[in-house]
């Protein structure tokens, strides 16, 4: 469930949006989460949408994604 650098190339732009979409999301669900299962479930966002070749500019499957995964916490 954690980001190592082997699995998953890092990429910026998809990082900082997964983090960004995440916030607006847990907003919308109005969910608050503590900074560590935050951070889990960021780095779990990031390696789907890396895995999926999902690119930071597609906001709206960030955000479908994200909204799937907050259905699990």
């Amino acid at each position: 469930m954690y980001f190592k650098e082997a699995d998953v190339d890092y990429d910026r732009d998809l990082l900082s949006q997964t983090i960004s979409t995440l916030e607006n999301c847990l907003a919308k669900k109005d969910l608050m989460l503590d900074s560590a299962k935050k951070a889990k479930v960021a780095v779990k966002l990031f390696e789907n949408l890396k895995r999926s070749g999902v690119q930071a500019e597609n906001l709206a499957m960030i955000e479908r994604e994200a909204m799937e995964l907050l259905e699990l916490v």
